[in-house]
């Protein structure tokens, strides 16, 4: 009992922590969110659109907006978390390795759900935009031993970008700025962390879309992050890298269902 009203008084003082898995359950849920409506919700619309009413199209139309806000939540605490896992690693190259290999296994999926096609090389999946992101914040962690460092992740931020934008990566030069600038303005304390975040969400909106600015309410979890991994195993971590690829599968699926039905 006495351990109990301990833990309590414990919350009550220094606040609910939210782990890094509790950060990687909201990502995976938002991004499921998002992908509902970008593919079968999507392609259930535009099958039964010759058939609905003004007001039905405009009910499901928001709809979908209202889901894909709720999406923008899934990639700025990705780049949060690449740059927490990049700054604590023990192995740089199996991380970089791990996210290559669910990179490579989404691909397919990737491009038959949102363009129904096996390949489709005008637009690719967002691992390759986080592996990307790790490489350039690998180069960071070898520059730091000179003066001209912040001058260094200049150029290598720049040149990231270029490289997302001439491979087609999702997000683009938008997603390598957010990250980088993440990692560059990222402290220990939660205050720090949580003006980190907002600069990168700031990147996505100036670079991407305004719409971006709907993860600026991850703000709140964000602050209550303290650096901890929370519950851990090696299932949980599988679960996590193949989700990405999974749940696209699973979505691909529902929408053969759709137009099918």
């Amino acid at each position: 009992m006495d351990s109990l009203l301990s833990s309590i008084k414990d919350k009550l003082v220094n606040g609910i922590e939210v782990t890094g898995t509790g950060l990687k359950i909201i990502a995976v849920v938002t991004m499921f969110v998002d992908h509902i409506a970008l593919g079968p919700l999507t392609n259930w619309i535009l099958k039964n659109m010759p058939s609905m009413s003004a007001d039905t199209y405009s009910f499901y139309y928001s709809f979908y907006h209202v889901l894909r806000a709720i999406g923008r939540m899934a990639f700025p605490i990705y780049c949060f978390l690449l740059v927490e896992g990049v700054a604590h690693t023990r192995n740089i190259r199996k991380y970089a390795l791990r996210v290559l290999t669910v990179a490579l296994l989404a691909e397919v999926p990737f491009d038959y759900l949102f363009y129904h096609r096996l390949f489709y090389w005008q637009h690719n999946n967002v691992l390759w935009g986080l592996l990307l992101g790790l490489i350039c914040l690998h180069l960071y962690s070898l520059v730091e031993k000179y003066e001209c460092s912040f001058a260094l992740k200049m150029v290598i931020m720049c040149a990231g970008m270029a490289v997302a934008h001439f491979t087609f990566l999702d997000y683009g030069e938008a997603g390598i700025c957010c990250i980088c600038l993440m990692s560059i303005l990222n402290g220990e304390e939660p205050g720090i962390r949580v003006i980190a975040f907002m600069a990168g969400v700031g990147a996505l909106a100036i670079l991407s879309s305004t719409i971006e600015l709907f993860a600026m309410a991850m703000v709140v979890p964000i602050g209550m992050y303290r650096g901890g991994r929370g519950r851990d195993s090696k299932f949980i971590r599988k679960f996590f890298y193949l989700f990405y690829p999974l749940h696209i599968c699973l979505l691909i699926l529902v929408d053969y269902y759709i137009v099918q039905t």
